[in-house]
């Protein structure tokens, strides 16, 4: 159920227009030929207009600006200090983009809804369980969320010494179609780091045969799993 409420704070929009349009040049030139060689961006220009001839708007994205972030923090502490006449509880809805910020202790009781958090958004010293997530998604392979970060599980995916097995294709010219190989590798760390549902982060670390290590987990498949897609599905994973 959507949380969505009134604020005293405007929200951040980017609006993206597809445009077109034409520029002309003025220029001199010995002759055609020189223009054609060097064209109008190298010789002298005595006059240059640029024309729109159409614009489409495209899309509005949700994004939180610095400064919008400062004033919903500014009003959060007063609702968290007990002014809720002036102060409201930071809340934001459907934000995709982050210009400029980063995630802190001070938005501790915020409300994030529909929101996406991507790759370069910084976590610093935030206790995910004093936050209230809904319907929110993560990038899987979240960069900045700091070691001072609470309220984030992890998940064993496979027992160190768990043989795996790692998956190559080669194209077949013949049937058109790839021709999937599997190799063990042995396991030395296989784990996710998650917040609520979401995976934030795949720590993996296997052996192959030739004592090479693996350090991704893409087309690393249980024996189950290779027996089941060699037999039913050699096109992949």
């Amino acid at each position: 159920m959507s949380t969505q409420r009134e604020s005293k704070v405007d929200e951040s929009w980017k609006v993206v227009f597809h445009t077109t349009g034409s520029e002309t040049y003025w220029v001199r030139a010995k002759d055609e030929c020189e223009l054609d060689e060097h064209g109008a961006y190298e010789l002298e220009q005595i006059d240059h207009q640029h024309e729109w001839n159409d614009s489409e708007h495209d899309c509005n994205i949700r994004y939180l600006s610095s400064d919008e972030d400062r004033e919903r923090l500014e009003l959060h502490k007063m609702w968290k200090n007990g002014e809720t006449k002036h102060g409201e509880q930071y809340y934001i809805n459907g934000v995709k983009e982050w210009c400029n910020v980063q995630i802190t202790r001070e938005h501790h009781g915020a409300i994030f809804e529909n929101c996406y958090f991507d790759s370069i958004l910084c976590f610093d010293g935030v206790d995910f369980d004093q936050i209230t997530l809904v319907n929110c998604e993560f990038y899987s392979r979240m960069t900045n969320i700091r070691n001072n970060c609470k309220g984030l599980t992890t998940e064993t995916i496979a027992e160190k010494g768990t043989l795996m097995f790692e998956g190559d294709r080669d194209w077949n010219h013949d049937t058109h179609r790839y021709d999937w190989s599997y190799k063990p590798v042995v396991v030395m760390n296989f784990e996710n780091t998650k917040i609520g549902h979401n995976v934030v982060n795949t720590k993996f670390l296997a052996v192959r045969a030739d004592g090479t290590q693996l350090n991704h987990a893409g087309n690393v498949v249980t024996e189950e799993k290779m027996l089941k897609m060699t037999s039913d599905n050699p096109l992949g994973f």
